[in-house]
């Protein structure tokens, strides 16, 4: 019998059975959905579990508008022409939405064990997955970005100019976004929680230090410059500085007493920038 099994497995295989082969098995796709609508499914799954944690994301909603409401009270309607206050608005402003992702890191850590399962079974792509959890965080994302921007900008009382609020919104969504993005990055390259906790910490830090504020840019070394031209913060508050500073109320020589043109060579909003 050990003899006929040997030469049962040392003859070539029957044509019938490739063929049947190529027929049944090599023919089947490899998923059963499309993109779209594998994706599509996903986007209903994301949505049916974050409709089941609304009581976090009220939560997360209280907490956001309770730290625009602190920082706006300590920093009520202060003095525009004060630069370095208004830079460190803006700061506060984008680092206490961004910061909050890190949030996020256990929670995809956790989902990760259901995603390989699910993945390795072939029930979607990895593609689909990614772009329909990223597509049911943007609307939590955008919506408390938009109440912590709202409290901020008027109690602080930046520029009363609709085109530098709606700016001043969009950055701050922008950068949430951009966040959000990076520590989702964090949590899926990380082998462990172990491992992804003190990686999100190190990344806060970064964020800190190289975004231009606690550190100026021309205090930087030259061989590090390139973590602030890579932090989404440090772009975040270049932009909003120059769409407050460069508004028509700030494009004259004399302001708060000041000659600026006299005592500088330029003009308050060029100076201030």
């Amino acid at each position: 019998m050990h003899s006929q099994m040997l030469k049962e497995l040392g003859d070539p295989v029957q044509p019938s059975l490739v063929e049947d082969m190529k027929m049944h098995m090599l023919s089947q796709p490899k998923f059963s959905q499309s993109f779209w609508a594998s994706t599509s499914l996903l986007m209903k799954r994301q949505l049916t579990i974050t409709k089941r944690e609304s009581t976090a994301l009220i939560g997360r909603l209280i907490l956001n508008t309770t730290i625009a409401l602190l920082c706006s009270s300590v920093y009520y309607q202060f003095d525009i022409s004060d630069a370095q206050v208004a830079m460190g608005i803006m700061f506060e402003s984008t680092l206490n939405l961004s910061i909050g992702q890190a949030a996020q890191v256990p929670t995809v850590m956790a989902a990760r064990e259901v995603f390989y399962k699910q993945r390795g079974s072939n029930f979607f792509r990895t593609a689909s997955y990614v772009l329909s959890h990223f597509v049911n965080q943007a609307p939590p994302i955008i919506l408390e970005s938009v109440i912590f921007g709202s409290i901020v900008y008027w109690m602080c009382g930046f520029v009363s100019s609709l085109w530098s609020f709606l700016l001043f919104l969009v950055v701050l969504c922008l950068t949430n976004l951009a966040l959000a993005a990076f520590f989702f990055f964090l949590a899926s390259v990380s082998p462990n929680l172990n491992v992804a906790s003190p990686i999100s910490s190190v990344a806060v830090l970064y964020v800190c230090v190289f975004a231009g504020y606690t550190i100026t840019k021309d205090q930087i070394p030259d061989y590090l410059i390139w973590l602030y031209w890579a932090n989404p913060i440090s772009w975040s508050i270049r932009a909003l500085a120059v769409s407050q500073y460069s508004h028509s109320r700030f494009d004259t020589c004399v302001y708060g007493g000041v000659d600026y043109c006299a005592k500088y060579g330029m003009k308050m909003g060029e100076y201030s920038l």
